[in-house]
């Protein structure tokens, strides 16, 4: 890696343990991550990152953030105030610090912040501990506000970084945001750094002795994950099965509304107003198999809010230009409430807006127990079932295009919510999903999972033919009825019933 140059006169000196934080910390993407197993020196470095930066430029100002504010006086802070020198603060309050050549720290916790509390931030760059905690909106969103802070005396403009560290989760948002498996190693702007709690021995071996043999006798899965750094094991998954070698298929070389006999296309579509918007388009084949084949997916920004006109007017055109008519579209059903939710308009529907605009859409079950079970059944590989994709034998029945990445990633990032057993301590999962991560696109697949059209039509056991009796019936029948073998008397044949005497009238 190339390295930059040091800030002009340094009063202190920051000394990287590993090659890998030095790398961290001199490094000129816009965007970065510092990824691996405990300690490894992921937080010092970010800390040592920020203090340059400030040092270099007098008057800037920077974020230090982390999700909850527990966590971040009791470990961040904490590995601050080890990195600073104390002469270099001068003043120092509940969540602004003021360092001694004016520059200015902010620290955030991210659990009571939203978009409008950081619409007015005007900062230079931000540094996020433990990543894996905030949600993506709230990394974009921070992105959004580096590089607004200016000053006249300045001789060039402050660079405008974003940086992170984190610990191992999995393929979660950041795995695909930063990890060159997915963006590969040249992207412009992002820089993913690695290593695994090892890389950080002989450092630690000095501060705390009999540390990492500590770490050595731990169980494998354990080590796989926080010493290792291993991104493969992700406890807690909701769709384990799911494998983009198997799932995914290349819409530039196979395209089923072409190779295959397709019966049906319906669209799957799912609300935001600062949140995505997000429409999928579905086509089933003749034997059953399913294919996702086309993602709408926008989000409104700060500077700009998406009308609903404009989503209906890309959504419409997305329908009319697919291969195949779409029969209808199945929404949330909660866009069907009447509300003021959201709009400045009269007590009215999101549903009513869009219908207004030329959309028209029916209510989806959102029932999201069963289509977490569906979607397993409609990703499970029978061995016995000839891939339409491959034409090899061992084939899912739903296949999802390679033009809907959000859809992709947000199916492998679900996973169940974690809790703590009160009694043993242990870590344990729910069976309700995690909040907080992204799912504007998969909740439309849900409503897919929980329709009808992909399951086959099942026909109930019909009743037996009731037998009866051959008999000829002896007794004497009941003048006005029918028994076991006649016809039953006509209305106007009511006069032939036995008369019912009426009670005596009541004297006035």
């Amino acid at each position: 890696m190339k390295r930059g140059p040091k800030p002009r006169n340094p009063q202190i000196e920051f000394k990287p343990a590993n090659p890998v934080q030095h790398d961290f910390i001199w490094n000129f993407k816009r965007e970065s991550i510092f990824d691996g197993g405990i300690g490894n020196g992921k937080t010092t470095g970010g800390v040592m990152r920020l203090l340059i930066l400030a040092q270099e430029f007098p008057g800037s100002r920077w974020v230090i953030a982390r999700q909850t504010y527990k966590d971040l006086m009791n470990t961040t802070r904490k590995t601050f105030d080890k990195v600073c020198p104390s002469a270099w603060i001068k003043r120092d309050v509940k969540e602004s610090m003021t360092l001694v050549n004016g520059s200015e720290i902010l620290w955030f916790h991210l659990d009571e912040m939203d978009e409008g509390t950081l619409r007015g931030l005007e900062i230079n760059g931000a540094f996020i501990s433990q990543a894996e905690e905030i949600a993506p909106e709230m990394w974009e969103f921070l992105d959004s506000r580096i590089g607004r802070w200016y000053l006249p005396e300045w001789e060039e403009a402050c660079p405008a970084y974003i940086w992170g560290d984190c610990n191992p989760n999995g393929h979660d948002w950041i795995y695909f945001r930063f990890h060159p498996d997915v963006i590969g190693y040249d992207y412009p702007t992002r820089a993913y750094f690695f290593g695994s709690t090892l890389i950080n021995q002989e450092l630690l071996a000095k501060v705390s002795p009999g540390y990492v043999d500590s770490l050595m006798r731990k169980p494998d899965a354990w080590k796989r994950r926080w010493l290792y750094g291993s991104r493969e094991i992700f406890e807690g998954q909701i769709h384990p099965d799911f494998k983009r070698e198997i799932h995914v298929y290349n819409a530039d070389v196979f395209d089923p509304m072409e190779q295959l006999n397709i019966k049906s296309c319906w669209g799957w579509f799912d609300y935001g107003l600062s949140a995505p918007t997000c429409l999928l388009l579905s086509a089933s084949s003749s034997g059953n198999f399913h294919f996702i084949t086309s993602e709408y997916y926008r989000q409104s920004s700060p500077a700009r809010t998406i009308t609903i006109h404009e989503h209906s007017s890309a959504i419409n055109k997305l329908m009319r230009d697919n291969r195949y008519s779409v029969r209808g579209v199945y929404a949330d059903p909660s866009i069907f409430f009447e509300s003021t939710r959201d709009r400045r308009t009269a007590v009215t529907t999101v549903a009513q807006e869009y219908r207004e605009c030329g959309l028209y859409m029916m209510k989806a079950d959102n029932n999201e127990t069963a289509s977490i079970a569906n979607l397993q059944e409609l990703f499970h590989v029978h061995p016995d079932l000839a891939n339409p994709v491959t034409r090899k034998m061992g084939s899912p029945r739903l296949f999802i295009s390679s033009r809907c990445p959000n859809l992709i990633e947000q199916i492998q990032t679900q996973r169940h919510a974690e809790v703590r057993n009160p009694l043993t301590g242990e870590r344990e999962f729910t069976e309700d999903r995690a909040a907080g991560i992204p799912d504007h696109a998969y909740d439309p697949l849900r409503y897919f999972a929980n329709s009808s059209v992909w399951q086959p039509v099942q026909l109930r056991d019909q009743p037996p033919i009731p037998s009866y009796r051959t008999k000829p019936v002896t007794e004497k029948p009941v003048k006005g009825y029918a028994t076991p073998g006649q016809q039953p008397r006509r209305s106007h044949q009511w006069r032939d019933l036995p008369q019912v005497p009426m009670p005596p009238r009541v004297q006035q």
